[in-house]
């Protein structure tokens, strides 16, 4: 325990405090408050010079500043009564030297209500060990009577202070001084006797969950040592599969590279799906003797496609490897054609979140001269991609991931020419009028230690957004309108509240702030007629850091919100209003300059000219 007053070194365990338990002495740091503005009022004067803590059951005095209950408690305890309010760091250069007694102090209710419903963080939160960390936002009120003896990182070391506090109490009890004249039978005696018995129930309870959550603590490193067997074992197998795989290709082509493998399996038909999201297709799975499927093609007819430019066309879902995937085409009129990925499911040995790094193609298919190198391809590494669309998919559609690719995949100028046009072109369209997409295990691995930053269909779950031509944006060299950024629209969950963020560099900076500030506002969507309203929790914002090798220095925040039901006339900025209230996001100087030099370990927030936001939401 800490002390309670910088003049003295008793710890409060040391006393007895009548109606006092040990919530009322269990002092929380100021540390935890997560609002940015003067909360003074809310320190007790009582406070040590380095670790201030908030009020607990605050009571004002006779001059009108706040002190604990227990703080006072002990101050009276060491002075025999009479004290006066003190000159510290809390309270500095007050003059205030009022005497202080109990009966002119009185409890602040007011204060101790204002109190509660201040935003707090668990004081086990660490940014730089997200592994051991305890990510809890909440009121005040909650954090002191739930959350503490339940916190996952911190419960153990409270149960032991409580369980410390109490056996003093049993122990200062049992040693205060008997009347001998007294009868043994008189209602305080029989009180002094009760109180010890509940403590040393109180006590016997503590120390069983404390054996508990060591057990449980002890069974938990168990097993967490077993997965790490199990990963290294299944590292080795894969190893294994894979010299396998060589020596096979190695056997088909007769030991050259030049000459070229086998046709690839047949193609999967166009149109909607009929499997159920997150099922394993009714179909034998194709693999060769390596272990590795075979790539897959994909024809349909484009002309057909087209005709309605605004609906995807999904292919079936097909198998590769231990995953299924389904393909999303999608012809943009007068611009580039899209082509997504979409996990749907794997078989038992399947390892969750997808890492596969896998080679989307469009096939040339002009006779004369065109060859696979003529194919358009690009590669996509999902262990690069955000987790929601490589995740292992649930049972239900509403639980189907999101699907990643490249918006701008290739350009509608080559989907136009058809036979009888320039014969000096590659052609990608049969005399059917037919494409032919292909999709197969890519060999290459990701050779760009910043990351990829694919496209997320609009309209997922939870937000993934490349901010592209960032110096646009930074407020440097562009026009103030330049200055803002609106993001895709998103989902909180299945059927959820939907919203967009906005990043403005140009505000803020007026304000005389270095900061980029972030804000977010409601969009209407079809969903608006099934949630609650109204509505209010947390976005967890996060600026993520592109560099792996510098452990994952992301900058995240909690950006509050609060909204009615949006209307057509609700346009007023603050709770209740479809326009959140801005905070600051992060420096602009960590994104002023692209990153990636010869320092690999520092952070890298800018890459390529593209910063990456994500953002999810956090009920209240």
């Amino acid at each position: 325990m800490t002390p309670s007053s910088s003049a003295t070194n008793h710890p409060i365990s040391d006393y007895v405090f009548q109606d006092i338990d040990f919530q009322d002495t269990y002092k929380l740091s100021t540390k935890i408050l997560t609002e940015d503005k003067d909360h003074k009022p809310s320190i007790c004067i009582f406070s040590d010079r380095d670790q201030p803590h908030i009020l607990s059951v605050p009571r004002q005095l006779p001059c009108g500043h706040r002190a604990c209950r227990a703080c006072l408690e002990v101050q009276r305890l060491l002075s025999n009564g009479e004290f006066c309010c003190p000159n510290n760091d809390v309270n500095p250069n007050q003059g205030c030297a009022e005497k202080i007694t109990p009966e002119r102090c009185y409890n602040d209710k007011c204060a101790e209500r204002e109190m509660n419903q201040f935003p707090v963080r668990c004081k086990h939160y660490k940014v730089d060990q997200p592994t051991n960390s305890c990510n809890w936002i909440g009121r005040l009120v909650d954090y002191r009577n739930a959350h503490l003896p339940q916190c996952p990182i911190g419960k153990t070391d409270y149960l032991t202070k409580e369980n410390q506090y109490l056996k003093k109490q049993v122990q200062i009890l049992r040693a205060l001084p008997s009347n001998e004249q007294e009868d043994d039978q008189s209602p305080e005696i029989n009180q002094l006797r009760e109180s010890i018995d509940e403590l040393k129930t109180t006590i016997t309870s503590k120390e069983h969950q404390i054996s508990k959550l060591e057990t449980t603590l002890k069974h938990s490193e168990e097993k967490h040592s077993e997965q790490i067997s199990a990963f290294e074992a299944e590292l080795s197998d894969c190893q294994s599969e894979i010299a396998a795989f060589k020596l096979h290709f190695q056997d088909l082509s007769g030991g050259s590279d030049n000459t070229q493998t086998k046709p690839a399996a047949a193609a999967a038909k166009p149109g909607p799906s009929r499997v159920t999201t997150g099922q394993t297709p009714q179909k034998k799975r194709s693999v060769s003797p390596a272990g590795i499927s075979r790539s897959r093609n994909w024809t349909f007819n484009y002309v057909t496609a087209i005709k309605n430019a605004d609906d995807r066309v999904v292919s079936e879902p097909f198998t590769l490897g231990h995953y299924d995937y389904r393909l999303l085409f999608k012809y943009n009129r007068f611009s580039e054609a899209s082509l997504y990925l979409q996990v749907m499911g794997g078989d038992k040995d399947a390892v969750w979140p997808c890492e596969e790094s896998l080679s989307l193609a469009l096939k040339a298919q002009s006779p004369d001269g065109a060859s696979p190198k003529h194919d358009i391809s690009q590669t996509l590494h999902l262990a690069n991609a955000p987790v929601m669309s490589r995740s292992r998919p649930g049972k239900s559609p509403d639980t189907a991931n999101a699907a990643v690719g490249f918006a701008k995949f290739c350009s509608e100028r080559h989907l136009t020419l058809s036979r009888g046009g320039a014969r000096q072109e590659v052609l990608y369209l049969d005399e059917n009028s037919q494409i032919t997409l292909s999709v197969s295990p890519a060999t290459e691995r990701s050779r760009d230690c910043y990351g990829h930053v694919y496209q997320v269909i609009p309209g997922s779950i939870g937000l993934y957004w490349p901010v592209t031509e960032y110096s646009r944006k930074d407020g440097q060299y562009s026009s103030p309108s330049d200055g803002v950024a609106i993001s895709p629209k998103f989902y909180t969950s299945a059927g959820g509240y939907c919203f967009r963020l906005k990043l403005d560099t140009q505000s803020s900076m007026n304000a005389g702030s270095i900061y980029t500030g972030v804000s977010a506002f409601l969009v209407e969507s079809n969903n608006d007629d099934k949630v609650k309203w109204p509505m209010a929790g947390n976005l967890s914002v996060t600026l993520v850091d592109r560099n792996p090798r510098s452990a994952g220095k992301d900058i995240t925040v909690n950006l509050p919100i609060a909204f009615d039901k949006p209307s057509t006339t609700s346009h007023h900025m603050g709770a209740g209003s479809k326009t959140s209230k801005e905070i600051n996001f992060y420096p602009r100087m960590s994104v002023w300059k692209d990153g990636g030099g010869s320092d690999l370990s520092k952070p890298v927030y800018r890459y390529n000219d593209t910063v990456l936001v994500t953002a999810y939401f956090v009920p209240k």
